[in-house]
């Protein structure tokens, strides 16, 4: 929980580049001995023969007191390529070097060194894996050397003085960068190519400054679709989008933003692809056959083809925006507590910062349970969006929810057996108003559909047919049981074969929204034979 994000993106883009580059050997240093043997366990996981082989080479000390590396936020704690010779003196002359073990020298390794060392000194470190590895001898004070060991030996035996080793090294580095100054001074490009990175530093910070004084952007009203944890395609999923883009202001450029790869890294529907894509194209042809004139201002995007335009900057805005976020926060904003949660809790909410601030969205409109998604870019990512919940309540069919159970919802992929079967198992207990899934039917889906209007149609006996445009004058006679359930039911059932009917008509003859059926159809089938085998 200490952790920043960074921890978590590190690994998983190590060991992407290693598959990116189908690379059979990695030579890296030891400190990413760990990261680069997840690779070798993905290939496990993925059945991958061929392991990738890891070479781990020697980490040098860091030239100050406690550092088990070189750290390049410590200017201090190694040389660089572009020291000049006064920087070179100035830093081995600072640097820690011990003769003795001392306990409390650097840090521990943690297994950043290949092999134990309990004295860590780094500048006998610098003889050993810089000097000897380029020259056969090494001369410091009154001796030549031509073996590590032997200067060792000697410093540790007050044979050789710490200043005399230093001056020795001092003169031999400076002697291996002495031609690389002459090529930065002396060539034009990599004169150029140096100055460039010395101003690094103002390059950013300048353009820190032209990001924040941007010019403004149009107003973009942005729906994120519901992520596909089901292959049913619930009706209440679609007509909470709808609801959400019906809020929008009229005349205003409107996204409805598909999830469909952060769908894949948060493993909906078992992360299959077809079955993503999918769901989300039923629910867009869903969307175009009930609210054709709502759909028409309405642009969709696809959250893939999105990333595809520049992913260079979507991931490096996912990047630069997420890496120092702590992981409790991560953990505050999918609500998820366990010390084991997957990595895609990561991934998720920092490609959602990039969704947003790479689309230039200034509004979005949510369910109140995304809410705290959508906050979480505006605190930690200082997006200044303007978030507008909109809500959309509507129970489970049965009086006790069971996950998983498809008689539980209405699907606009449902037969009309199926959709009556499940109005006529649907609790709906006389007089109870306080839990009545088909009251809430009647509310949320059919009376928006059709035009405000709810026509009971009963026999005379049950007190004759009776139109309202008033929900709570329905909701009050019900509860006064002036209202049957059976009778409640039976017209709930016509008119959603009416709502429906049209949806499934398009399923059937749109060749795109056929195949997505047939893939959503394919992959419940697939999921039921693995659970029969269980």
């Amino acid at each position: 929980s200490t952790q920043s994000t960074w921890a978590i993106l590190y690994p998983l883009m190590q060991c992407a580049d290693i598959f990116f580059l189908k690379a059979d050997i990695c030579q890296l240093g030891v400190d990413q001995r760990k990261v680069n043997m997840l690779a070798r366990e993905y290939c496990d996981a993925i059945g991958k023969k061929l392991k990738p082989v890891i070479l781990s080479h020697h980490m040098l000390y860091g030239l100050v007191k406690g550092q088990s590396k070189m750290s390049k936020s410590n200017p201090d704690s190694a040389i660089f390529m572009e020291d000049s010779p006064e920087e070179v003196r100035r830093k081995i002359e600072n640097a820690y070097c011990p003769s003795e073990v001392e306990s409390s020298g650097h840090a521990e390794d943690d297994g950043m060194h290949l092999e134990k060392d309990e004295l860590k000194n780094p500048i006998l470190d610098y003889v050993r894996f810089i000097i000897f590895s380029r020259n056969g001898t090494f001369k410091a004070g009154e001796k030549e050397y031509h073996g590590w060991q032997e200067v060792q030996k000697d410093f540790l035996d007050k044979t050789l003085s710490e200043k005399d080793l230093k001056d020795g090294v001092i003169d031999a580095v400076n002697k291996l960068l002495d031609p690389i100054r002459a090529h930065f001074r002396d060539d034009a490009d990599a004169k150029e190519l140096l100055e460039i990175i010395k101003s690094q530093y103002k390059v950013l910070a300048d353009k820190q400054v032209a990001d924040e004084v941007a010019p403004e952007v149009g107003t973009i009203y942005t729906v994120f679709a519901p992520m596909p944890t089901i292959s049913q395609v619930p009706l209440a999923s679609v007509l909470s989008v709808l609801r959400q883009l019906s809020a929008v202001p009229q005349g205003v450029t409107t996204l409805l933003w598909l999830r469909d790869w952060s769908a894949f890294v948060c493993n909906c529907l078992n992360g299959e692809e077809a079955a993503i894509r999918g769901a989300y194209i039923v629910l867009i042809e869903a969307l175009n056959i009930l609210a054709p004139e709502v759909m028409k201002n309405v642009r969709v995007v696809w959250q893939s083809e999105h990333i595809l335009r520049d992913p260079n900057d979507y991931w490096i805005t996912a990047i630069k925006e997420g890496k120092d976020i702590p992981v409790e926060i991560m953990r505050t904003v999918i609500g998820q507590n366990s010390e084991q949660q997957p990595s895609s809790d990561i991934i998720y909410p920092l490609m959602h910062i990039s969704d947003v601030k790479t689309s230039k969205v200034t509004h979005i409109i949510t369910p109140p349970e995304e809410e705290p998604l959508h906050r979480f870019v505006n605190d930690v990512a200082n997006a200044q969006v303007t978030i507008i919940p909109v809500a959309f309540q509507l129970p489970t069919l049965k009086d006790q929810a069971h996950p998983g159970d498809l008689d539980n919802f209405i699907s606009v992929l449902n037969s009309e057996m199926d959709v009556n079967s499940r109005i006529k198992k649907s609790f709906c207990e006389p007089g109870n108003v306080a839990f009545c899934p088909p009251l809430a039917l009647v509310k949320e889906i059919i009376m928006p559909l059709s035009g405000g209007l709810f026509r009971l149609e009963r026999n005379e006996e049950s007190g004759g047919t009776k139109e309202y445009t008033d929900f709570s004058v329905l909701e009050s006679e019900y509860a006064q049981s002036l209202v049957h359930p059976k009778d409640l039911k039976t017209n709930i059932t016509r008119y959603l074969k009416d709502i429906l009917n049209p949806v499934r008509e398009h399923l059937k003859s749109n060749a795109a929204a056929k195949k997505s059926v047939t893939d959503l159809t394919n992959f419940q089938k697939k999921k039921k034979k693995k659970k029969k085998k269980k």
